[in-house]
């Protein structure tokens, strides 16, 4: 018998037609690799009442044998795709090249890996930016709060 506890994490091409019963059953989905699926987990998630943790899919080989975001879609998707409230992208992942090369295998983790730091960082400024259109807001309703007050 498993664990109670047990955490299952979904490996895989994401059929669309199966997102429904997806959500809620695993932990994490690791093969995100369209805006459209993302779209379509963060609005199943929500009509569930639960926030599904991802992992974004990126075609670093740009092998067209694979699927994914290409590195470009990604950089001009992420705003978007940080601003979807039924997901929680928790990383990025990738297929690596199918080569005995291990130095190619390397570069391929490795070009990943400078991605996911770009955006982390990119993420950073979307937020700062969202805290400080708040900040404005809240400054304009203070503002005006006081205003009305004298």
């Amino acid at each position: 018998e498993l664990p109670k506890d047990i955490s299952w994490h979904f490996i895989g091409p994401i059929q669309t037609n199966k997102i429904n019963k997806m959500i809620g059953i695993f932990s994490v989905i690791h093969s995100v690799a369209s805006c459209r699926v993302a779209q379509l987990l963060s609005e199943k998630s929500m009509a569930h009442g639960v926030v599904q943790k991802v992992l974004l899919q990126v075609n670093i080989t740009q092998e067209i044998t694979k699927q994914g975001f290409s590195i470009q879609e990604l950089l001009c998707n992420i705003k978007d795709l940080t601003a979807l409230t039924g997901i929680q992208i928790i990383g990025l992942m990738t297929m690596g090249p199918l080569s005995g090369d291990k130095e190619e295998i390397r570069l391929c983790f490795q070009k990943l890996k400078k991605l996911q730091n770009a955006m982390a960082m990119i993420y950073l400024i979307i937020l700062s930016q969202k805290m400080l259109n708040l900040l404005k807001i809240y400054l304009i309703l203070f503002m005006n709060s006081n205003v009305s007050s004298n």
